[in-house]
């Protein structure tokens, strides 16, 4: 059996480039509906069409000094380069348990060096918690290889995001299309729960 997970603060970095009316003040993704649905905050900033780097950065870093708990970053997208640009400059990043790192956005290519020149060059550094990088399915090639690069340079374990658990009945309820992405946080704030020995374990992944 495996041990509960800790009682944390979960933090939600979402995607940038929202859509539709007002669509610079709303991210995109799955973290939204995440917010939505299970109430955990979105780590903000003032413009996700294209957010800048050290603005964001100075949210989270409040965000993390704020928390009366340990904190785990549930990212996707743009979000996952502000977890290992943050880490590689925070003094308080030994704050974080863990990290899941959804699709990050590879800001290298030639659209993103132009669109987004305040996330130049991608951090490189190894985070100073667990972390995982979550892919979703179908990914080969090129991009692939780029994801196993960004895992390689963070220290991050690979996983697939198992969309075999948001199927089925009840599937097109917000909490059911969620299934797969809370099992692969449960699953690394578990694997990480010896770290706060006695406590209870976060509400969505119970």
């Amino acid at each position: 059996m495996s041990a509960p997970a800790p009682a944390v603060q979960l933090l939600l970095l979402p995607a940038h480039q929202g859509a539709g009316i007002g669509a610079a003040q709303q991210p995109a993704g799955l973290l939204p509906r995440w917010h939505a649905v299970y109430g955990d905050p979105c780590v903000a900033q003032h413009d996700w069409q294209r957010p800048r780097s050290g603005d964001w950065q100075i949210q989270l870093e409040q965000a993390v000094l704020h928390s009366q708990r340990p904190v785990a970053l549930l990212a996707e997208g743009l979000g996952c380069q502000l977890v290992a640009r943050w880490a590689q400059h925070s003094r308080h990043a030994r704050r974080v348990l863990a990290a899941l790192l959804l699709a990050p956005l590879d800001v290298e290519t030639e659209q993103y060096q132009h669109q987004l020149p305040s996330w130049q060059p991608m951090a490189r550094t190894r985070l100073p918690f667990v972390s995982q990088l979550l892919l979703p399915r179908p990914m080969a090639g090129a991009p692939l290889q780029r994801m196993q690069q960004m895992a390689a340079h963070w220290g991050s374990s690979l996983r697939w995001l198992d969309e075999e658990h948001g199927e089925g009945q009840g599937a097109q309820q917000p909490a059911a299309q969620l299934g797969p992405l809370r099992l692969a946080l449960q699953e690394l704030l578990a694997s990480v729960a010896a770290a706060l020995p006695g406590q209870g374990a976060h509400r969505p992944t119970d």
